[in-house]
């Protein structure tokens, strides 16, 4: 059998089939399918290119570009670039709808050096977890990140803020965590995240909505 174009929620479903045969009691077979609406379809792709110039100075151009391509069943490639002169970033993600939750990775590339304007690469990293059980009201949706920055990694938004760029590497940390509220009345939830650097905590919010 082939089921296809299931009513499917974000997050992992529980779906149940009956199949009924002449001559045969019904079997019931009942799993889990993991779905994300936003991710590409397998064959499936999505790009974009765009280029400009700095309206301040037309000798800074700049540009950035992207392409994802859908691999396999609620699993998705993607590579993207941007940058303006003297200052590149590049980076790949993987995203992946898995039935022990939503699972992204991705990895960023910085080619600059603000002192000598000679290429210096630093990196970033980003790994991500959700889960959502859109089938079952008591389980919360709940949602982990965490980014590493090596030393002075800034993409090319934060370069015109230089007090942004840390000189040492740094963790961020984030988490939040929801519930659906019974009877039709919303749902509530709670955030957090916090910056570590030289193994010190350097900020923390907690905030709930």
């Amino acid at each position: 059998y082939h089921l296809s174009d299931l009513p499917l929620s974000s997050g992992l479903n529980d779906v149940t089939v009956t199949i009924a045969e002449d001559g045969l009691p019904p079997r019931v077979v009942q799993f889990g399918v993991p779905f994300d609406p936003s991710l590409l379809d397998p064959g499936e792709t999505d790009f974009s290119a765009a280029f400009g110039y700095d309206r301040q100075s037309l000798s800074r151009p700049f540009g950035s570009a992207y392409f994802y391509i859908g691999l396999a069943h609620a699993l998705e490639l993607g590579i993207d670039a941007q940058g303006e002169w003297g200052n590149y970033l590049g980076g790949i993600s993987v995203l992946w709808a898995s039935p022990v939750g939503f699972i992204g990775l991705g990895s960023a590339v910085d080619l600059r050096n603000p002192e000598t304007g000679q290429a210096k690469p630093t990196w970033a990293a980003k790994a991500s977890w959700r889960f959502s059980s859109p089938t079952n009201r008591y389980i919360p949706f709940l949602g982990l990140a965490a980014v590493y920055r090596s030393a002075r990694f800034a993409p090319p938004e934060e370069t015109g803020f230089t007090q942004s760029i840390s000189e040492d590497p740094s963790w961020m940390f984030s988490g939040q965590i929801g519930q659906a509220i019974p009877a039709g009345m919303g749902s509530v939830a709670l955030y957090g995240d916090s910056t570590v650097s030289r193994g010190t905590m350097t900020g923390s919010v907690l905030q709930a909505g």
